[in-house]
């Protein structure tokens, strides 16, 4: 993988995880339900696999928390 590949990887992660970010934030201001917020985020991204899918939804709801 060259490095420019890698940057667009990262990118990608940064503008997911940001996106999923905002439906649990949504949850956190009672727009969105956590199961509405963890569907949206698994249809989102339905070839993430179930571990990731799995972290990044925790992460989201841990980080919106605080």
């Amino acid at each position: 993988m060259s490095a420019a590949d890698a940057q667009l990887v990262v990118s990608r992660i940064k503008e997911e995880t940001r996106w999923a970010m905002s439906r649990f934030y949504d949850v956190r201001d009672g727009e969105l339900s956590t199961e509405q917020a963890t569907r949206a985020v698994q249809e989102h991204l339905p070839d993430l696999n179930q571990n990731n899918l799995s972290g990044l939804i925790s992460y989201c709801q841990y980080s919106s928390e605080r």
